[in-house]
Order: C-alpha cells, then sequence, then structure tokens
C-alpha cells in the first residue's frame, strides 16, 4: 500500500514495506507517542550516528531512540538540546570531521547547558529506570512555541530548518 511520495526525495513510501521488520515497527509506534516536536529532533538526531556509506538499521535506530528518550523527562529540553547537537555536530562536519556519533554523551553535555539556560536541572532521569511507556503523549504546538522561546530559540527558524532537512 504506497502513502504517498516523499516529501524530500519524491520516492513513493509504502507502508508494507515500512512495517515488514519488527523494529522497524517499534520505531514508528515510538515516535508517533512521541510529542511532534521532539520526534522531529530526534530523527535529525538519529541521523548524526548513520555512517556516510551505511544507512542506520532498524534495530540500532529503535534502541538509540529509546536510550536518547530515557535521557531527560523535559520533552521541551530534550529537543531542543538535540536541535542543539544536530547544528554542532553538522557545524563538526562542514569542517571536516565527518565521524558518526558512538554515544549520547554530546547530546548529555548539551543538554547540561540547555536545562541551565531554563532553569530545569531536575528532569534528569537515569536512562536505567525510564520506561517506553513513560514517554509523553503529544502536545500543543503553543506549549512548544513558548517553551522554546523560554530558552531563547525562535520556533519559526527551528520549524523552518527540520522542514529543509
Amino acid at each position: 500500500m504506497e502513502l504517498c511520495r516523499c516529501p524530500v526525495c519524491h520516492a513513493r513510501v509504502d507502508l508494507h514495506a515500512c512495517v515488514q521488520d519488527e523494529d522497524g515497527r517499534a520505531l514508528l509506534a515510538l515516535l508517533a507517542r512521541t510529542p511532534t516536536a521532539l520526534a522531529k529532533a530526534l530523527v535529525q538526531y538519529l541521523t548524526l550516528f548513520r555512517a556516510p556509506t551505511r544507512d542506520l538499521s532498524n534495530s540500532r535506530a529503535k534502541r538509540l531512540a529509546e536510550d536518547a528518550l530515557a535521557i531527560h523527562s523535559d520533552p521541551y529540553n530534550l529537543a531542543a538540546a538535540m536541535l542543539d547537537t544536530v547544528e554542532g555536530v553538522q557545524a563538526k562536519r562542514a569542517a571536516g570531521d565527518g565521524a558518526p556519533l558512538k554515544n549520547h554523551n554530546y547530546l548529555k553535555s548539551v543538554l547540561k547547558t540547555v536545562s541551565e539556560r531554563s532553569g530545569n536541572t531536575a528532569s534528569v532521569v537515569p536512562s536505567s529506570t525510564t520506561q517506553r511507556d513513560e514517554i509523553p503523549k503529544r502536545d500543543s504546538d503553543e506549549a512548544w512555541r513558548a517553551q522554546m522561546k523560554r530558552l531563547g530559540r525562535d520556533p519559526d527558524k527551528l520549524i523552518k530548518k527540520v522542514g529543509n532537512k
């Protein structure tokens, strides 16, 4: 069953192909349960783990996504930190350092800065205690926009960046 065309490459998107793999289904379900702004940031963040010559497997992408979402309980700070991480790594890659990320340490350090900026440092959740069911449900655009403004980010620019990638 073809859904539509990809907005980036205009190839047909086949829903049956997307759900054939158990990890692919789980990843899609995880993204569907995640607040929209965080899901968009997470997808961009996951691309940082992909080697230039290889695709990221569904099982590794799912594991990375679950681990990344377990790092912090505030979806707004986590989304902002992921976007800052993407910008930082892309700047490094433009300067010639094209190595894929191996772990979430860079995100964790950026998250500390973002949390301090927002004054919300108490939300850090140890990875081992977070359950998949604790991922927040979708929330309103207005709340996300207000939080991004509090973090010193222009939500319209962030949306434009996410849409262009």
